[in-house]
């Protein structure tokens, strides 16, 4: 199921969360190298790395700037749906366009559809009951 909807212009995840915002952030980043925080940064680094062919990515560098293009975009988005389990559409690189952005996107759209299997029961259970 989609979890984005609205124009190219006035772009919104299923949550209300502006991805303007994030992208935004992510263009004022500094251009220094950031480590990956999180594991979610980690993979995606990881990921980007292997589509890109850099040895490292900071989690503040612009896919762009780092020669990304729409292909390399179809490129990363399989590997996060393999990854991840969680299909974003295409303007996700493009409107959040540094790792930390993208790390901070992807983990609401899995609270998300966890919230979602839940509600219709079909998440496994946590622990006894």
């Amino acid at each position: 199921s989609p979890f984005f909807i609205g124009s190219e212009r006035n772009f919104h995840s299923v949550s209300g969360t502006a991805v303007r915002t994030l992208k935004s952030r992510a263009m004022r980043a500094a251009s220094s190298y950031v480590a990956p925080r999180t594991d979610t940064e980690t993979k995606l680094a990881a990921i980007w790395a292997e589509v890109l062919k850099k040895a490292t990515v900071g989690v503040t560098e612009n896919f762009l700037d780092l020669g990304g293009h729409s292909l390399m975009a179809i490129r990363v988005l399989g590997k996060i749906s393999k990854t991840f389990g969680v299909r974003l559409p295409l303007r996700a690189i493009f409107d959040a366009p540094t790792i930390e952005a993208l790390a901070e996107l992807l983990d609401v759209e899995r609270q998300l559809a966890l919230l979602d299997q839940l509600e219709q029961g079909s998440a496994p259970p946590s622990g006894p009951a």
